[in-house]
């Protein structure tokens, strides 16, 4: 018989998790509503215009849902809804997948790796929020890839934790503060060494992921700051 590959019972959580997802997309009422007003700024950016809502240049909502989302405008301002879902499907499959990888790469086993990306799967926030124009699936996805790149070892990994984190602040800017104390946490130790029994080591990887997560910040503020005098203006 050939031996089985550990990560098969992956496969299954991920297609549950698509599943599960797709069912409450299914459902007409409410489907992909825009509490948030995402939808006007991709018009917006579609049409060249920039962040502009009832027109006002604007830096309220966090800018990189909106440019995701500017994709799937047609030239006529119409937004694609079954583009949405399917954006939203591959981001869901692809935040469970990253769990097990980031589980995996923390020196868990198999089985609880997997289990960590079920609890994920069958989460009720990530799953009903996947049939809203809202900024918690790509969160979650840039989250999870977040934290898988900080388990790789070298700068590859360490650039792509602190772009991740970066990216996802940008989604959601209260992520700022978790995200700082979370490359403070990489540069004393590696992630998964509790579990491995390593002693904590100065991790210097972590400056690297560090300065990217401040390049992606910086581009934001910055230009918000100097333009509208504010980087959040109401």
């Amino acid at each position: 018989m050939p031996k089985r590959r550990p990560f098969d019972s992956l496969w299954a959580v991920i297609l549950l998790a698509v599943i599960l997802r797709g069912g409450v997309m299914a459902r007409k009422s409410g489907a992909f509503d825009d509490p948030d007003n995402y939808l006007p700024l991709a018009r917006s950016v579609a049409s060249g215009d920039g962040f502009m809502l009832k027109g006002r240049a604007t830096a309220y909502r966090p800018p990189l849902y909106p440019l995701m989302l500017a994709a799937l405008v047609s030239n006529t301002g119409e937004v694609s809804f079954p583009g949405i879902a399917l954006l939203h499907l591959g981001l869901g499959a692809g935040t469970v997948w990253l769990t097990a990888k980031a589980a995996k790469g923390s020196g868990l086993a198999n089985g609880r790796a997997c289990f960590a990306a079920f609890v994920v799967a069958c989460d009720p926030v990530l799953v009903w929020q996947s049939r809203s124009v809202m900024t918690e699936t790509p969160t979650a996805f840039l989250l999870a890839l977040g934290f898988a790149g900080l388990c790789r070892p070298g700068l590859r990994g360490a650039v792509l934790g602190g772009a991740a984190f970066g990216l996802a602040a940008l989604c959601r800017p209260s992520l700022l503060v978790g995200t700082i104390l979370t490359i403070v946490a990489a540069a004393v130790t590696r992630p998964g060494a509790a579990w491995r029994g390593e002693k904590l080591v100065l991790n210097g990887q972590s400056g690297s992921s560090g300065r990217t997560w401040f390049c992606c910040e910086w581009r934001w503020l910055s230009p918000g700051r100097r333009r509208l005098k504010h980087p959040l203006p109401p």
